[in-house]
């Protein structure tokens, strides 16, 4: 059974630019050249609702969601960031690692992708568990934000 969402479901000459795969024991999301940022964020965030990626430039270090140009960053092709015009994909399981992610967007577009795991109210970067798969990634955030939300605990950010 494959699902498309509005946003990735799109054809760009006769191939999808982006497709998620939703079975009880596979779940993917296949990234392609032409697929969008924003689509590609919206799919991962799908499949893994405890989990969330962010894109920066690897040369400026900088989160391009947070740009002061935000809606044409995240609208922009995946091809755009790529440093080699060669055709190639990415494809996204629960039994990939935050590493082996974080190094395929690096390598293929240049780009620098952060994982950011929920816990309660607070997104938290898995710098330090990036060995982990994004299976275990998103049930570590599922349990902690269900554990805080039954005791009504509340984490404040520091200022």
């Amino acid at each position: 059974m494959t699902a498309f969402h509005p946003s990735f479901g799109k054809k760009v000459n006769g191939t999808e630019t982006l497709s998620i795969s939703r079975q009880k024991k596979h779940m993917e999301i296949i990234v392609r050249d032409s697929g969008q940022i924003f689509a590609l964020q919206e799919a991962f965030s799908s499949l893994f609702p405890y989990l969330k990626l962010e894109f920066f430039s690897q040369t400026s270090k900088k989160v391009v969601a947070a740009t002061k140009n935000k809606s044409a960053q995240l609208n922009k092709k995946l091809a755009e960031y790529k440093p080699v015009k060669l055709p190639a994909s990415i494809v996204i399981t629960g039994t990939s690692t935050v590493k082996e992610l974080e190094k395929q967007f690096a390598e293929l577009y240049g780009l620098g992708v952060q994982v950011l795991r929920k816990s309660g109210n607070m997104w938290l970067e898995t710098s330090i568990t990036d060995s982990w798969t994004l299976e275990k990634q998103n049930a570590e955030g599922e349990s902690f934000s269900n554990y805080l939300a039954a005791n009504k605990i509340k984490i404040q950010k520091d200022s």
